[in-house]
């Protein structure tokens, strides 16, 4: 309701940020996202998620956002790590155990938890955040400092690269999510 009183107020259009990205990707060679482009643990879990019947059924009584969490735990056990290679301008880093990777242009991630709290849609600049594979009981941990005080940033198994422009190769196929889409 509160969307609806806003449009009929006609506010001023605002300028922010969406990300352009190219891919090998048969179906989807090019294209923008407004959130982020995500790759490992997040994409593999949408994956689950959107081809999962059970959601249908939940959706039809307004609770299929509970195969999320059904499915993040299935992830868990079932995604291995992967290589990847970030390069900028400026630099060019790999990571060998990486887990999760994603490039974004603002803070947040699915149900708004801040994956990057200093993401800004209006910087200009991408923000590709790298999170190495932790033990179970570290993965835990981590997740409960992110929805707590957003501290999961200062862990040793996160990484994060802000550019204008960033290239993002992983050394085999990998499940990727745009904006939530397989």
């Amino acid at each position: 309701m509160q969307l609806v009183s806003n449009l009929l107020q006609d506010p001023e259009p605002e300028r922010v940020d969406c990300g352009f990205f190219t891919s090998n990707i048969d179906k989807m060679p090019q294209g923008y996202f407004v959130n982020n482009f995500g790759i490992g643990f997040d994409a593999f879990v949408v994956h689950q998620s959107n081809n999962e019947k059970l959601k249908k059924k939940l959706n039809h009584i307004n609770f299929g956002n509970l195969i999320y969490g059904l499915n993040i735990i299935k992830t868990l056990a079932k995604q291995d790590t992967f290589t990847v290679t970030i390069k900028t301008a400026n630099e060019t880093v790999r990571y060998g155990n990486a887990y999760f990777v994603t490039t974004t242009n603002h803070p947040y991630f699915g149900g708004e938890i801040a994956i990057l709290p200093k993401a800004n849609i209006y910087s200009h600049q991408l923000d590709t955040v790298i999170v190495e594979k932790p033990s179970l009981f570290k993965f835990i941990h981590l997740f409960g400092k992110l929805l707590k005080d957003g501290s999961h940033v200062n862990a040793p198994q996160f990484h994060c690269i802000e550019a204008k422009e960033i290239q993002v190769t992983t050394q085999k196929p990998e499940f990727a999510q745009i904006d939530g889409e397989d």
